[in-house]
């Protein structure tokens, strides 16, 4: 009896372990699918194309995922570009800044202002600059739709600065004639934020015109300025 119940014992114990590794194997297998779904690639070009709501599109990400698509910007912008060794090692170092950047937190000021010195030192131009910095866009010619203020959201890239909520303009809405007389647009000066690294917050805010509406306008006095 004592050796049925031995091999008993035994036969129970294998039949355990060999559950917990099969139980282990299949935990592994699915949180390996769960991490190769997200195909950071595909995103950025997708928010990058997406002219009409790309910084939502950013905003719905994880964290992780987050980094992972402005990884791929830098991965791009290296492999795309003839560069120097110091213009290699400033790319790098905002690729390892957003690496572990926590997206959702305060932007630090302090370091954004580092890293965007370096940038420039680096590349002496201050559009190349603001496409490491700001944008996911790598240059002009990713996105060919020019746009101003507001329509930068939409038309354009999806960077630039973010209206700071509920503050009023800080001029009125001014109808914008060219030397003929003619109806170019209808324009507001308001405060802002930039934007830097998608942070739409921040602590530093700037001037920055918008266009506005004919009824904002009829509101504002009807103001006329010319080109």
């Amino acid at each position: 009896m004592k050796k049925i119940s031995l091999i008993l014992s035994m036969l129970f114990f294998t039949m355990f372990i060999t559950s917990c590794e099969t139980e282990t194997s299949v935990q592994e297998n699915n949180d390996f699918q769960k991490s190769t779904t997200f195909d950071a690639e595909t995103i950025y070009w997708s928010i990058l194309g997406n002219t009409e709501s790309g910084m939502d599109q950013f905003d719905a990400l994880t964290n992780e995922q987050k980094q992972a698509v402005w990884v791929f910007k830098y991965d791009r912008f290296l492999a795309d570009n003839t560069l120097s060794a110091s213009q290699i090692d400033a790319v790098n170092s905002a690729k390892d800044y957003v690496s572990v950047l926590d997206f959702s937190g305060e932007p630090n000021d302090t370091e954004l202002d580092a890293l965007e010195d370096e940038l420039l030192s680096a590349f002496l131009n201050e559009d190349t600059k603001n496409f490491l910095f700001l944008s996911l866009e790598n240059g002009a010619g990713d996105i060919n739709a020019p746009g101003y203020g507001n329509d930068y959201q939409t038309t354009g890239c999806f960077w630039c600065w973010q209206e700071v909520p509920g503050a009023d303009p800080i001029s009125p809405c001014t109808a914008i004639l060219n030397s003929d007389g003619d109806l170019v647009g209808y324009q507001t000066t308001v405060l802002a934020y930039r934007s830097r690294l998608f942070f739409r917050h921040g602590s530093r805010t700037f001037s920055v015109n918008r266009n506005c509406d004919e009824a904002a306008w009829s509101a504002s006095g009807s103001p006329v300025s010319y080109q």
